[in-house]
Formats: structure tokens, sequence, C-alpha cells
């Protein structure tokens, strides 16, 4: 979801995205060693384009509450090997168009 509004010199977007996932299992058997619990990712940023540039200068941060989850999990022989997802990280980015 995002909202732009036309400022001064350009344009303002505030946009934010939120993930659920109820759980489910990696493997067919339903075996409690194999499921993935509930989460929630939240992201989120706000962008200024200025215009007369076409520079767009966006700040962003993804999972911002710091979720923790797997994005795969792998059996070997003496358990199971997970995949973590990335923790909150959050930056600029700067996009010129010429």
């Amino acid at each position: 979801m995002s909202k732009t509004t036309a400022v001064r010199g350009g344009e303002l977007e505030i946009g934010a995205d939120l993930y659920y996932n109820s759980g489910f299992f990696y493997l067919a058997q339903n075996a409690p060693q194999d499921e993935e619990d509930a989460y929630q990712v939240v992201n989120a940023r706000v962008s200024y384009l200025y215009d007369p540039w076409n520079l767009r200068t966006t700040v962003f941060g993804r999972n911002i509450t710091d979720e923790k989850y797997n994005y795969g999990r792998f059996h070997v022989d003496f358990g199971t090997a997970d995949y973590l997802a990335p923790g909150a990280s959050y930056g600029i980015k700067f996009n010129w168009q010429f």
C-alpha cells in the first residue's frame, strides 16, 4: 500500500507492506520438527522525487519488526539445517534517470 502526494519540486510517496503467513510444514509428514510457525514481515519506505533533476531518494526499512523466521529447512543426517531470513535492515537509495 502506498500514498503519493504532490509537494514543492516533485512528489512524496509513503508506503508500507505487510506479509502474513499462518505457518506450514516443510514435509508432507507434518512432523513437529518440520513446522514453520506463523510470522509476519513489515516493510516501509518514504520516497521523494525531485522533478527538475528526475532524482528519487528513498529511505526504507525491511523486516522492521525484526521477525525471526526461516527461508527454508533442510534435513541432514544429524537433524535439520535452517536457512534463516534476514533480520531488520535499513537503508537509503538514490535513483537518477537521465
